[in-house]
């Protein structure tokens, strides 16, 4: 029998964070196959002796967020500059951080109150507790899609970057493939030991970053030289250019999948938001650092993907052969930390419905790499649907979705979340946002929507 609201305990560290005036459909917790089985919730009285040992600290979290956002999307951010130019490219990126950043405050809003009764580890959980069952399924049916394009994604990048050292086929997608279901299945579905995975991808994302410095510094000619820049353009030569960049910026800072499960791992969840500011300033050290490098070395001839100018790189200084293979290894080792990550909610969705034992685990976690192979073997070009579809979903998870929530939340004055504006000012009467706050939120929902379809016709040209 399911225990009721007052008869189930909070975990030590899990804050009230939400108080609710009426009962409603977001109060209220009715849904027989809710997903929420293994969460760490103390029942009768009594509290679970791995709960803290399995909880991620702050500086874990932190490795596990920038981990995820500095992802294979940092590939193609410097082609953003080139196509859009200076001024507004470095906008989008910039704009692309806060209003992501904004969207994730609203979503731990959401979380927040929602976990005064049970926490979400996912955003289906969440669409379930905020809309129903329906809504649920969109939701689901977006973030699953999302993160399955990222698991393939992954695989094909890294067999690709093999492909141009001379190491591709079909075995090598195979092999690529067994080394992220073993990172999957030894990490399991604890965020602090997907932390130790997460700081060896940071520790190679911040190498590839004093790589590419390097490589401008040594090599004294163009093209690839920082001492002698190639022709680069404040403004775009086609201003189309621009709208389509949308959805790479945007797919840049699409945490937001993700985001459930690492807030609900975490140890005091109070300090999710410093967590959360913490990883992006640390995140746009790359998302602003390779891109300005590589557009003022490469300039107009800036392929799609920077890496396959480093390749084509000859001559130089004999540092730069040892460089390149070193930079060769971190494209490797930098998409397959992220595997595990991208892959534990699609993981739980199914492990929920089935007994808690290691072996229907690890059967999952398998059957799920094997799904993820089969899809980079049969559409080895499958990043083409991936970017006129994942720009629908981006848009859908990282700026309707919050925005949605949030307004959700605070209709017609049937939350009061607890905010410090809310503490400070005395507590508030009615509707917990204010008329900017509500305008804000429709603006993110229709430009989330209208940059979505923009973003995924730009992707299918």
């Amino acid at each position: 029998m399911q225990p009721s609201i007052s008869q189930v305990t909070l975990a030590e560290g899990a804050p009230a964070l939400g108080v609710y005036k009426r009962t409603s459909a977001v109060s209220v917790i009715s849904d027989p196959e809710d997903e929420l089985q293994p969460l760490i919730i103390a029942r009768h009285g009594k509290k679970d002796p791995d709960h803290a040992s399995s909880k991620a600290s702050f500086w874990q979290s932190v490795l596990n967020t920038v981990n995820l956002l500095v992802g294979t999307s940092l590939l193609s951010l410097p082609y953003t500059l080139k196509t859009a130019g200076w001024i507004p490219g470095l906008a989008l990126i910039l704009l692309g951080a806060i209003a992501t950043l904004y969207t994730t405050h609203l979503l731990r809003l959401a979380l927040d109150a929602v976990h005064h009764h049970r926490a979400p580890r996912s955003l289906g959980d969440l669409a379930t507790h905020l809309f129903g069952p329906n809504v649920r399924f969109l939701i689901t049916f977006a973030y699953v899609f999302e993160l399955f394009a990222c698991g393939v994604s992954y695989v094909i990048v890294v067999s690709d970057t093999l492909g141009s050292a001379g190491l591709g086929g079909m075995w090598v997608k195979v092999l690529v493939a067994c080394v992220m279901v073993w990172m999957s299945v030894a990490g399991g579905d604890s965020m602090a030991r997907m932390s130790f995975g997460s700081a060896v991808g940071v520790g190679a994302s911040a190498v590839l970053l004093v790589g590419t410095v390097v490589e401008g510094l040594v090599r004294v000619e163009g093209p690839g030289s920082l001492w002698m820049p190639e022709r680069t353009r404040a403004w775009p030569v086609e201003w189309e250019q621009v709208w389509i960049n949308l959805g790479i910026v945007l797919y840049t800072y699409s945490g937001h999948s993700v985001f459930p499960s690492i807030y609900s791992e975490m140890r005091d969840r109070k300090q999710f938001m410093s967590m959360m500011l913490v990883s992006y300033l640390f995140s746009l050290l790359w998302f602003l650092g390779i891109p300005v490098c590589c557009y003022i070395m490469y300039g107009d001839g800036l392929k799609e993907e920077f890496s396959l100018n480093l390749w084509e790189s000859k001559g130089g200084h004999w540092i730069l052969i040892p460089l390149h293979h070193l930079l060769l290894y971190l494209l490797i080792i930098i998409p397959t930390s992220k595997y595990s990550l991208v892959m534990n909610p699609l993981a739980h969705l199914l492990e929920v419905r089935l007994p808690q034992i290691p072996v229907f685990r690890v059967f999952i976690r398998t059957s799920l790499g094997l799904l993820v192979l089969a899809t980079a073997i049969a559409f080895p070009r499958f990043t083409t649907v991936v970017a006129s579809v994942g720009a629908l979903c981006s848009f859908s998870i990282a700026m309707v979705f919050p925005a949605a929530c949030h307004l959700k939340l605070c209709a017609e004055g049937g939350a009061v979340l607890h905010r410090e504006e809310w503490e400070e000012g005395g507590g508030r009467t009615g509707s917990c946002v204010t008329l900017w706050e509500t305008i804000l939120d429709w603006v993110l929902i229709f430009g989330g929507v209208v940059g979505g379809v923009v973003g995924a016709y730009g992707a299918s040209l």
